[in-house]
């Protein structure tokens, strides 16, 4: 079991075809492997990859059994975490059946910045990439491309290699 102290790593999974699908980015605070508390842990679900440089507190299969056994309200919170996690990615399904592209990719860059942005003298930083961003957001890489141009035309954000600073945030509903 992992808990994530600084830094940042994003979860992926692999499509059969080879291709990276990002689910989401942890940052400090937030706990994975949370399987490794089950008496016969299954298989791997994806796979967590440090951003930056990342510190972790990382606790063995046995040794955290062996916790959770004398503090129960261990489990507890893995359940409140593992929870939390289900309510994320049933979002993220409402979002995939009930809005458009644009409206996705506006939620997503609004609530990851919120989770990982770094202020910035013009506004919030956000380290990631075109086709990660669009991976969490559950939209096409050309589109992504697309919609982060326009709204970088209207002064609503600037892009860079693996950044993207939002300057005006109210501009992206226009």
């Amino acid at each position: 079991m992992f808990l994530l102290k600084t830094g940042s790593a994003d979860f992926h999974r692999v499509t059969p075809a080879g291709k990276q699908v990002l689910i989401t980015r942890f940052s400090p605070g937030d706990s994975f492997g949370l399987v490794s508390l089950l008496a016969k842990p299954m298989c791997y679900i994806g796979t967590a990859e440090a951003v930056r440089d990342t510190e972790l507190y990382v606790w063995e299969h046995a040794r955290v059994r062996h916790f959770a056994g004398k503090h129960p309200m261990l489990i507890e919170n893995a359940l409140r975490i593992g929870l939390e996690y289900i309510r994320l990615y049933s979002d993220r399904h409402l979002a995939l059946v009930s809005d458009n592209a644009e409206d996705r990719l506006r939620r997503t860059l609004s609530s990851f910045g919120i989770r990982t942005g770094q202020r910035h003298p013009r506004g919030l930083e956000l380290q990631i990439t075109n086709e990660r961003l669009a991976s969490l957001a559950d939209v096409g890489y050309y589109h992504t491309s697309r919609l982060l141009n326009k709204w970088k035309r209207i002064g609503a954000l600037e892009k860079s290699r693996g950044k993207i600073i939002i300057l005006r945030p109210d501009s992206m509903l226009q």
